[in-house]
This record gives structure tokens, C-alpha cells and sequence, in this order.
């Protein structure tokens, strides 16, 4: 039920962050709120959701400044809107996305695929644009997220509590 509710506070929390970004901050913060307190009980998801949010906000700026993508509010730091589902993407790689931890080089790929997909929806949802050919900000974004994705479900595997594995030992 936990991880269904995960996906669930992912899911609505990147559509209403995109399509509501007035309401990102709290969007974000109710979603994080519940995680913590229904979900990973305790905050031990919390290093995963603040290197998210560096890595997001040091991509979007990087993309924002040299022209690859304009997110329409004409400032140097990514919105919050933004930020907010970089923080709920974090909450989802020991839950919801855990199976991507056991698909170890595959990882890479799957970054590659879904990292420029996400803006994309994004951009077709009309919170931001492509400044440039969209075809070079996406293979930017491919490289970038063949990159991000192993790293931030490494770093999640490693900040998961043990799991007991219970295993019989009479035969």
C-alpha cells in the first residue's frame, strides 16, 4: 500500500507542480509531509530528496543559462514548481521506483529515455519552452540523465534501512 500511495503522491504532485505552479511549494511540502510521515516513517529518505534538489537546481540552472530551456520567469534559479518535483522524484527511488536499484546498468538507458521525456511533457504542458532546437536540449538531457539516474538510486540504495531477510533454515 505504501509504495501505491508513493506513486500516487509522485504522479499528482509532478501534475499539479507543472499545471499549478503557484501551488508548487505547497504541493511539494503536503506531498513530503505525508511521505515522511505515512511512508518512510522518519526521514531517512531526506539526503536523497537534498541531493536531488542540488543536482535539479544545478541541471535546470545549467540548461536555463545556456539556452537550452526557458522556464518563463526570467530568473537565474529554476522555479520552484521545479524544484518541488525534483524533491518528489527524490521520495519516489527507495519506494515507488525502488525496482530500478536491481536493474544496475540498465539504469543508465532508462535516464536517458525518461529524464528528457519529463521535460518534454513538461515543455508540452506549457510551463516552459525550448530556447533552442528542441532535439539539442533533449540529447543534452539524455546525457545528463543516463548520469543522474544511477547516481541518485545509488545514493537512495545506500540511505534505505536494512531489510531482515527471513529465510528458513529447517528442512
Amino acid at each position: 500500500m505504501a509504495i501505491l500511495l508513493n506513486a500516487v503522491l509522485f504522479q499528482v504532485g509532478w501534475l499539479l507542480c507543472v499545471t499549478q505552479p503557484t501551488w508548487a511549494p505547497a504541493t511539494a511540502a503536503v506531498a513530503l509531509a505525508v511521505h515522511f510521515t505515512l511512508i518512510d516513517r522518519g526521514l531517512r529518505d531526506l539526503p536523497v530528496v537534498l541531493a536531488s534538489l542540488a543536482c535539479g537546481a544545478s541541471l535546470d540552472a545549467l540548461l536555463m543559462r545556456t539556452g537550452l530551456i526557458d522556464f518563463g520567469h526570467g530568473h537565474a534559479f529554476p522555479p520552484f514548481w521545479m524544484l518541488g518535483i525534483w524533491a518528489l522524484f527524490a521520495t519516489s527511488l527507495n519506494h515507488s521506483l525502488r525496482w530500478l536499484q536491481a536493474l544496475g546498468r540498465w539504469r543508465a538507458p532508462i535516464g536517458a529515455v525518461a529524464g528528457p521525456f519529463a521535460y518534454w511533457s513538461g515543455v508540452a504542458l506549457g510551463e516552459a519552452t525550448w530556447s533552442t532546437a528542441p532535439w539539442i536540449a533533449l540529447v543534452v538531457l539524455s546525457l545528463t540523465w543516463s548520469l543522474i539516474l544511477p547516481i541518485l538510486s545509488a545514493l537512495a540504495h545506500r540511505s534505505a534501512p536494512i531489510r531482515a531477510t527471513t529465510r528458513s533454515t529447517h528442512r
